[in-house]
């Protein structure tokens, strides 16, 4: 800026360049507060510099006296969402194994199916089940049953587990 004024005043433009600094002056203040507040918040220009925690909230209700509020960080979930439906997942795969749709499976696919499905529902009733073997294993039956053409039964433990785990 000096060196422009200086040059400007050689040339006898020093009250037309004055102005003109002073308003590029005012700006860049302007910007460089923008961008001092905008880092100090976070921000760098659009983008977020670090990325906002996960906060999930699944809101259950029902006409029962357990309702469920479920509330999450990431992958952490309610226990008592976990509790409220373990029994329930547990029979659902019950009903899934004597289903029309497993009937019509082959024996291969049928002792796959039941196979996985033991490990589950071995899981789901244990009192104090492993929570991210479930979720594995879990996964493992909806993607059988799907593969397999299992859709109703596949539906109906998918609901349930998303139920227990947010997903």
């Amino acid at each position: 800026m000096a060196e422009i004024t200086e040059k400007a005043d050689r040339l006898g433009l020093g009250a037309v360049t004055a102005n003109h600094i002073h308003k590029v002056r005012t700006k860049l203040d302007r910007l460089k507060e923008q961008a001092m507040a905008d880092f100090s918040h976070g921000m760098q220009g659009s983008e977020r510099l670090k990325k906002d925690p996960v906060v999930s909230v699944i809101n259950h209700q029902t006409n029962s006296p357990g309702a469920i509020q479920q509330v999450g960080i990431g992958d952490i979930f309610s226990q008592t969402a976990f509790t409220q439906n373990h029994n329930e997942l547990a029979a659902t795969i019950d009903r899934a194994l004597v289903s029309q749709e497993f009937a019509q499976l082959s024996p291969e696919q049928k002792e796959a199916f039941s196979d996985t499905a033991a490990v589950v529902k071995e899981e789901a009733v244990k009192a104090e089940p492993d929570v991210g073997k479930l979720k594995r294993w879990g996964r493992r039956l909806v993607d059988l049953g799907k593969d397999l053409g299992m859709k109703v039964a596949t539906a109906e433990i998918a609901h349930l587990l998303a139920k227990m785990f947010g997903a």
